[in-house]
């Protein structure tokens, strides 16, 4: 082992996990991270403000592929991006867009009691043109 391998012990930060009723909400994009590398590579985690709630931020991480059915792809096409072989695109492009976040709750456990939050499952286009029925 090598000399002066020093370390902190510290409590876990406790993230806030906001918990909100499943519904589709407008949101602004205001963050884009790389976070931990997951089984199958690079992640990155999009963070949205939901703009009609004061104060409540919910991200979607995705592996960082772009491919045509990638989750970074759907996210980027809810924001309005065309998928475009070859294209280089910066993640950073999408800071203060908006589109359409389909909230659900998902479940987690804590010191042996579940919880609930909510999660952004995908990102939809916001639609500027009235929809026709069919």
């Amino acid at each position: 082992m090598e000399k002066d391998m020093k370390a902190v012990m510290q409590k876990p930060k406790e993230f806030v996990k906001p918990h909100i009723a499943e519904n589709f909400y407008v949101c602004e994009c205001i963050d884009v991270k790389r976070v931990s590398d997951g089984q199958y590579g690079k992640r990155i985690a999009f963070i949205a403000r939901i703009l009609e709630m004061e104060g409540i931020e919910l991200a979607k991480v995705v592996y960082d592929k772009l491919t045509p059915e990638s989750g970074a792809m759907g996210i980027l096409e809810g924001f309005g991006v065309k998928f475009v072989e070859g294209l280089e695109f910066d993640y950073s492009d999408l800071l203060g867009k908006q589109a359409i976040a389909v909230v659900e709750d998902y479940k987690y456990i804590i010191n042996g009691e579940e919880k609930v939050a909510s999660t952004i499952t995908k990102f939809k286009k916001i639609h500027t043109e009235p929809l026709k029925k069919d």
